[in-house]
């Protein structure tokens, strides 16, 4: 953006890249399939809230965002005014999640994955020579060698 010097006087500038009087900030946590959505819901609500540098209100929210091979992916929203400190206060709000998860018997899911290992036979290779002969053999017995014989 080009702004002349002539009109910085008489527009008024405002600048998006800091947050005004609050932000919000995401973080995703995933469940196990086997907990109930609003039992999960209700753990990290309740882990957020009061944590270093979250505001209500705004009140924080958690929303279902996606079913992955490890499990329910939760969105988690809140809204901070420390935007200096954001890192610290979402690391504190997913620490706060993973301990309150923990107290309540769940499990954050580890990615799972099957691996089957198949042991093949070995290959047991045909002497050099037994090969060009059969090969020969192979060849003098087509039927493409009949037009070049002498009888035609």
């Amino acid at each position: 953006m080009v702004i002349l010097n002539s009109q910085c006087p008489q527009v008024s500038i405002r600048n998006f890249t800091k947050p005004d009087t609050w932000s919000r900030r995401n973080t995703f946590t995933i469940a196990p399939y086997e907990v109930p959505l609003q039992k999960v819901q209700s753990i990290m609500l309740g882990a957020v809230r009061g944590s270093f540098g979250v505001l209500d209100p705004p009140a924080p929210s958690v929303v279902t965002n996606d079913c992955t091979d490890r499990g329910i992916e939760y969105w988690i929203r809140i809204f901070i005014t420390e935007f200096g400190q954001r890192d610290r206060v979402d690391g504190m709000a997913r620490d706060r999640i993973f301990y309150a998860l923990a107290r309540n018997g769940i499990r954050i899911p580890v990615s799972a994955h099957h691996v089957r290992l198949t042991q093949l036979p070995a290959i047991v290779e045909a002497p050099q020579t037994t090969m060009v002969a059969e090969r020969a053999r192979r060849l003098g017995a087509a039927e493409f060698w009949e037009c070049f014989r002498e009888n035609n």
